[in-house]
């Protein structure tokens, strides 16, 4: 009987503790909720509460009143299995015809979204296709934290934070989707900026993307580098500062712990730069010995040469890093087009090629897979 009695007991409790919970969810589904002049108002913190997507096309609306600079969290439960919310973030335009506003884009629950100052916000909430819907309600919570990086608001290049040659400063990628931009001032240095990070133990991939800004040029962006991951360096441009914007590869990961970047300063160890372009190649000569560095990853190097006679020409190689596989290929220049024409295929070093006499051509050394870059320089010889 005592067992019996205790089983009761222990059911009563589970039952009283479930209804508990039941009830601690808020029933925010006040329909008609489906136009933001109808939005819900919510708490900055609120207990879990309900939102339906009742019919196809079905939107809510709801807005929070953010005290500060900070994250709004928005977590999801109890979805119903056709259901594939999405969330986006609006102001509310009073004297606009369209009252909307997006600030951001549609977000799939768990999510953060950054607000950069104190203000009312607005979100709202729907089938990715909406052409779903369900009777069973999607149970929502908030979260607001306040912000933690000190270096935010830096997500658009107007707004670069600015560093210096030797410094060490602390970022974060938070939240999904961030970019960072950050902006150096180079003088009239000669020579590589290089970053580098301290690793966090997370999902996050970071990339970096160094550029030059105009503001006086329509925002004009120029790219230096396409996206590369850490460590990373760019050739100082003969003048201006350089900008570099850091996220994460696929914009799919955050982290709220910190990453240390630092930027460090190298001295221009190829005297032949700049010479990434044809426009730019350096004259070459038979009997030259080459002074190369490969570096950074991607760096191409273009020089040109003319011989009398025609002639086997040999390129000779030695005390490369073994980090790249150095090749070289040729071309001629179409003057018609002002275009070169390859006229070989990529050949690792060393080797030859046979020349017309009186022709100017054009030759370039890269590594291999254009992966991998080197400070060391090494020795190339024509013959």
């Amino acid at each position: 009987m005592k067992k019996v009695t205790l089983i009761v007991l222990l059911l009563s409790l589970a039952l009283i503790t479930s209804c508990g919970k039941l009830n601690s969810i808020k029933n925010t589904d006040k329909e008609p909720n489906n136009k933001i002049e109808k939005a819900v108002k919510l708490n900055l913190d609120t207990i879990p509460f309900k939102t339906t997507i009742q019919e196809k096309g079905d939107v809510d609306w709801y807005k929070v009143n953010i005290p500060a600079q900070g994250y709004y969290r928005i977590m999801a439960s109890s979805i119903p299995q056709n259901i594939k919310p999405e969330i986006r973030f609006a102001l509310y335009q009073e004297w606009e015809g369209n009252k909307e506003k997006d600030i951001s884009n549609w977000l799939k629950p768990p999510l953060a979204f950054h607000i950069a100052k104190a203000g009312t916000y607005f979100f709202k909430i729907h089938d990715d296709y909406d052409d779903a819907f369900s009777k069973k309600p999607i149970v929502l919570k908030t979260i607001f934290i306040k912000e933690f990086d000190k270096l935010e608001i830096n997500d658009d290049i107007k707004n670069a934070s600015a560093t210096s040659f030797g410094q060490e400063l602390n970022f974060y990628i938070y939240p999904r989707g961030d970019y960072d931009w950050f902006k150096i001032e180079t003088g009239n240095k000669k020579g590589y900026l290089k970053a580098m990070i301290k690793e966090t133990n997370s999902n996050v991939k970071p990339e970096i993307k160094f550029v030059q800004y105009n503001a006086w040029e329509g925002n004009k962006i120029t790219n230096l580098t396409g996206w590369l991951k850490f460590p990373a360096a760019v050739l100082l441009p003969p003048s201006g500062a350089i900008y570099y914007v850091i996220h994460d590869d696929y914009d799919d990961a955050a982290t709220t712990k910190p990453y240390t970047l630092k930027l460090k300063y190298l001295n221009q160890m190829d005297s032949n730069e700049p010479n990434n372009t044809y426009k730019t190649a350096k004259e070459a000569s038979v009997g030259d010995t080459l002074h190369i560095a490969i570096f950074p990853k991607g760096d191409i190097d273009f020089f040109k040469i003319k011989t009398n006679q025609s002639n086997v020409l040999k390129f000779l190689a030695k005390d490369w890093d073994n980090a790249i596989h150095p090749q070289v290929v040729m071309y001629s220049l179409n003057n018609d087009t002002n275009k070169l024409n390859r006229i070989s295929e990529w050949e690792y070093l060393p080797h030859s090629f046979n020349l017309t006499a009186n022709t100017m051509y054009y030759f370039s050394i890269m590594d291999d897979y254009n992966d991998a870059s080197s400070e060391k320089t090494f020795d190339v010889v024509i013959k």
